[in-house]
């Protein structure tokens, strides 16, 4: 008995697809633009949009309450209520009824135009010759989780897979580790849309392609009692399950694997439509309105009770952007694209070491934290010396100072990064670093003639000299600038001031 309602159940949906589809079209005659014949500059189709723009043409002839009812239809929006086909058929009828008021014979054409629709629409519709019209075409369709058109959507043939493997490993995400396989459909052609559409029915039991599948024509019977006929659709609409049917094409992405000597196997690689939908489901989910807050909180870098799964970094491959169906199913759904997660390899952070081999507190690690800031007051100096002017002018020297105080910035949060290394204090007894960079980046060294001469404070002067002199040299690399004393001079009394201050505060905090 559960048999028989689920059968008649499927009957019922593949009726009312055909229906579905039918309405579709009459919509599309009523709503869409028209279309001009460019030959004989007639118009088709948009029947509304041309009663509309007729009467329009003839507004002089309507009376104030015509006038009123025709501004009325062309602002009335559907309800929810409604169907589509239901408002463009009511629309349809108002404007039918203002034309032969005002007496408009130019509609005859447009009507009759609407009537052979809607008879071609009543014979091309009825079930018994759809079915018969359409299911050979699923010689055109193919159902699969791996989908060859996804490379290119102009490749022909059956070149699609259906991943049956179990094997799974913990160490690679496969179609294979999914729980459940998006099935997909893959079309020569997008006019075969249709049969794959139906195929994909379902009752309260099953799909339509798993009566197929087991050669049952019950879903038919409801529209023919001829049972060859009934057996003929089956048989057509099995091409579209037949997994024998394996071809490449020259628009595939092949390779060619050397087998032995002037052998090669030629294989195609096939992306995982499967694999692919369920990451967009789930990256999607990361959108939804439940989230909306935490991610606020998150590109604010404050705090949220709520859970989210961010993905870094991940890229959008758009994929048969011109026409999504034609590619596939699943593939028109996610919009043509294709999500890739970052592979590359962490990031490697260096354990910050003492500088025990450097010879000088700026060396290669202050140059390169550095280089930015300096190539910016490189250009500015560059550029007063072509424009000969002074590094006195208050723009100027507003600029240079503010680069200046930058590059000392860096050079004393390195220092402090150093010198907070204090399980590793006395590492400068090692090193190859004048006394007075010792003083500066061990200061906590246990020795009592390091310290006493460290009180001493006169190895500040040292260090912002050295500043200067090492900035000046950074300045003149590969650049036509003749910096001399005075301008070392002045990074050096910059420098020394931003020190000053910094080794206070650090005595302070102590």
């Amino acid at each position: 008995m559960q048999n028989s309602e689920n059968q008649v159940t499927m009957g019922m949906q593949i009726k009312q697809f055909i229906a579905s589809r039918a309405e579709a079209k009459e919509v599309a005659l009523l709503k869409d633009k028209p279309k001009k014949n460019k030959k004989t500059g007639s118009e088709s189709g948009g029947i509304n949009t041309r009663l509309a723009a007729l009467i329009q043409k003839n507004r002089s002839k309507l009376n104030s309450d015509q006038l009123e009812a025709f501004e009325s239809v062309k602002k009335t929006k559907k309800i929810k209520a409604q169907s589509d086909i239901e408002f463009q058929r009511g629309k349809l009828e108002k404007l039918k009824l203002l034309a032969s008021e005002i007496e408009l014979g130019a509609t005859s054409e447009i009507l009759d135009e609407y009537e052979n629709f809607t008879q071609w629409i009543k014979s091309n519709f009825e079930p018994k010759k759809w079915l018969s019209d359409n299911c050979k075409d699923a010689l055109g369709v193919s159902f699969a989780t791996h989908v060859a058109k996804l490379t290119h959507s102009r490749i022909k043939g059956a070149s699609s897979l259906f991943d049956y493997s179990e094997s799974v490993s913990p160490r690679y995400l496969t179609t294979s580790s999914l729980a459940l396989k998006h099935e997909d459909s893959a079309l020569d052609d997008a006019k075969f849309a249709p049969v794959a559409n139906l195929l994909k029915l379902s009752d309260s039991s099953k799909t339509l392609d798993e009566y197929i599948a087991s050669d049952s024509v019950t879903p038919f019977l409801e529209f023919t009692e001829n049972i060859e006929l009934a057996r003929k659709w089956v048989a057509d609409l099995k091409e579209a399950l037949d997994s024998s049917r394996k071809s490449s094409h020259i628009l595939a992405k092949q390779t060619y694997w050397p087998m032995e000597e002037n052998r090669y196997q030629l294989l195609l690689p096939v992306k995982s439509s499967a694999l692919a939908h369920t990451l967009y489901l789930k990256f999607s989910s990361f959108f939804e309105a439940t989230d909306v807050a935490a991610r606020k909180q998150r590109t604010a870098n404050k705090y949220s009770p709520e859970m989210i799964c961010y993905y870094p970094n991940k890229a959008v491959l758009k994929v048969t952007a011109s026409n999504h169906t034609n590619a596939s199913a699943l593939n028109g759904k996610r919009g043509g694209r294709l999500s890739l997660l970052s592979c590359s390899p962490p990031s490697w952070s260096l354990k910050l070491r003492p500088p025990i081999q450097q010879k000088s507190l700026f060396g290669y690690l202050i140059e390169r934290r550095t280089s930015d800031a300096i190539e910016q007051l490189r250009k500015i100096l560059l550029s007063i010396k072509l424009k000969k002017s002074s590094i006195k002018e208050p723009n100027n020297h507003k600029a240079i100072v503010n680069l200046v105080e930058d590059i000392t910035d860096e050079v004393l949060d390195y220092a402090a990064s150093i010198q907070a290394l204090k399980e590793l204090t006395g590492w400068s007894c090692e090193s190859r670093l004048p006394k007075s960079h010792q003083y500066f980046l061990d200061p906590y060294r246990d020795d009592e003639d390091f310290q006493s001469q460290r009180a001493d404070g006169s190895w500040k002067k040292e260090i912002a000299q050295n500043f200067g002199d090492w900035l000046n040299a950074r300045l003149r690399y590969k650049a036509n600038l003749q910096l001399g004393p005075i301008q070392a001079g002045l990074w050096r009394d910059l420098f020394h001031e931003k020190l000053r201050l910094f080794i206070t505060e650090m005595e302070v905090t102590q």
